[in-house]
């Protein structure tokens, strides 16, 4: 539940600089965005023209990351501001950005450690590429054949909602004495 109504624009400045600062990487918009009407009653277009008027007053930047996608970050001026303005946000909205960052934090480790997607072998077959990662290291990575297309999806399907009971039983399996 928020209790802050934000409609100040500086204060929406403030929100973005804060969200940039506290992120353990650059953020995209979407995700800034999320963070922001997460921790307050903000509206969005308003996000919208204070991001823009951040970026003009060169406080952040965007650029492309090495995964292809856009984000921004803070520049030193940016830097400088959230240090000096952040802390007059809320106590509860700034608690809440960092909440809604994490939340997004944990989403996003959970798409890198679970891989499932349908590669083409030939013309007609089709095979279902899986893998669950921890720390950077694999825990499985196998691929299955599938006879087409359409398969080898359900098989990704399954194994994205049942990764840990398929793991568990392949564990199960290998180890058991005969």
């Amino acid at each position: 539940m928020r209790y802050y109504c934000i409609t100040d624009p500086v204060e929406i400045r403030i929100m973005i600089l804060y969200a940039l600062q506290v992120a353990k990487e650059p953020l995209a918009r979407p995700q800034i965005t999320h963070a922001l009407l997460a921790s307050a009653d903000v509206d969005m277009f308003d996000i919208c023209d204070a991001m823009a008027f951040l970026e003009k007053a060169n406080e952040i930047f965007r650029y492309v990351d090495s995964t292809g996608r856009e984000v921004m970050d803070l520049t030193d001026g940016g830097k400088i501001s959230a240090k000096c303005f952040g802390d007059d946000l809320p106590l509860q909205v700034r608690e809440y950005i960092i909440a809604a960052l994490k939340e997004l934090y944990q989403f996003t480790e959970t798409q890198k450690r679970l891989v499932a997607k349908t590669v083409p072998v030939n013309y007609t077959d089709y095979c279902a590429q899986l893998s669950l990662r921890e720390a950077e290291e694999d825990l499985l990575s196998m691929s299955v054949y599938a006879q087409d297309e359409k398969i080898a999806d359900l098989m990704c399907k399954n194994f994205k909602k049942k990764h840990a009971e398929i793991y568990e039983y392949l564990i199960k399996t290998l180890t058991e004495e005969e």
